[in-house]
């Protein structure tokens, strides 16, 4: 991560994902969850493709 584990409301920041692609060649779906203490919005999904070659 490029920043600390707390943001403060209003900061933002990147997260790096590192992929295990398996073992064999094709189409993949993976999903990252981010937690958050927000109550509107406790927790976002982000689902993500991509292809193995």
């Amino acid at each position: 991560m490029d920043f600390p584990k707390v943001l403060q409301p209003g900061q933002a920041g990147k997260i790096k994902i590192k992929v295990d692609t398996g073992k064999g060649a094709g189409q993949r779906t993976k999903t990252v969850t981010i937690n958050s203490d927000d109550p509107q919005q406790q927790s976002v999904i982000f689902e993500f493709s991509f292809t193995v070659k």
